[in-house]
């Protein structure tokens, strides 16, 4: 750790995937006493393949500054970026900066993985199309095509890249001892959340809070208003402008306005055809999970 404090540092990684209970389990965390949780998720500082308008910091001292107001209280220090498992970098690179963090990985069926991505994309207009079938067929196409203008980042649009949960937990046991890795399946994480959150904390070294209530969080969305959508989101700002507005909180007035201006809406199932595609192309990958798991998740790819 080259002579770093791991009080000053973080010693754990939420690392993905996406639509898995990232956020959810980064706000639970963040209100336990003795775990310091920086007020920006997902900066995917070590992800450094992807694009910057992705990583919200790219210099180790301004990724270093989002642990600043942590304390000797902070038993655990982490942060939670979920294209780290799919980033081709992220692993090595937090690997190297402290070769004990704990990681924990969150996964789910990749078929309700591949159409929650999707939905969100969509609804944030990173994807321009609608259709996930369609979209799922121009993954090769888009990876030698100009990307999406408002999308962040190719691989956003690389679905078997964000949905191999299979293949990207063998990379992180690959990479780290098996005791320093926890995998939260995400059906256990909905029907338990507590269990899991205490599974959490024992992971972490740290304490119960002795936490009952679990609100939902990050449940899927729509804009009530499209064009103030469009106004919210059409540009990704310079790096030195969204780090200047977070010092002002103005990033909090952004999250609220966000917010007032959310609907809930799940998004359309999966047409029978296309979930049955997708269950052939992800069955290799959901059998590595179920041997890494110990436990069939094979209902996973039911029709």
């Amino acid at each position: 750790m080259d002579g770093k404090s791991a009080r000053t540092i973080p010693n754990f990684f939420i690392i993905g995937a996406p639509k898995c209970g990232t956020t959810a389990l980064y706000e639970y965390l963040k209100l336990h006493p003795q775990v310091f949780m920086p007020a920006v998720k997902e900066p995917h500082f070590f992800a450094d393949d992807l694009h910057r308008r992705v990583r919200e910091v790219r210099g180790e001292q301004d990724y270093e500054r989002l642990f600043k107001h942590c304390g000797p209280q902070h038993l655990a220090v982490g942060e939670a970026s979920p294209l780290y498992m799919a980033s081709a970098t992220a692993l090595a690179n937090i690997k190297s900066y402290n070769p004990s963090s704990r990681v924990i990985a969150m996964v789910r069926n990749p078929l309700e993985l591949v159409r929650s991505w999707h939905h969100m994309l969509t609804t944030l207009q990173f994807e321009p199309e609608l259709d996930c079938q369609i979209a799922w067929e121009l993954q090769e196409t888009r990876r030698s095509q100009p990307t999406p203008r408002f999308c962040l980042d190719p691989i956003m649009l690389q679905y078997r890249q964000v949905a191999s949960v299979g293949r990207q937990v063998e990379r992180v046991y690959a990479m780290f001892p098996a005791e320093q890795v926890m995998t939260i399946v995400f059906d256990d994480f909905v029907a338990d959340t507590q269990a899991v959150y205490e599974q959490v904390l024992s992971f972490l070294n740290v304490p119960s809070d002795h936490r009952t209530e679990f609100p939902r969080i990050n449940e899927a969305t729509k804009p009530k208003s499209q064009w103030l959508h469009s106004m919210l989101n059409r540009e990704r700002v310079p790096q030195a402008a969204r780090i200047a507005g977070r010092r002002l909180g103005l990033h909090k007035l952004h999250a609220f306005v966000t917010g007032l201006n959310k609907v809930k809406e799940k998004g359309p199932p999966l047409a029978l055809d296309f979930r049955r595609r997708l269950a052939i192309e992800f069955q290799g990958d959901v059998e590595s999970l179920s041997h890494r798991l110990g436990r069939d998740l094979s209902p996973w790819l039911a029709s």
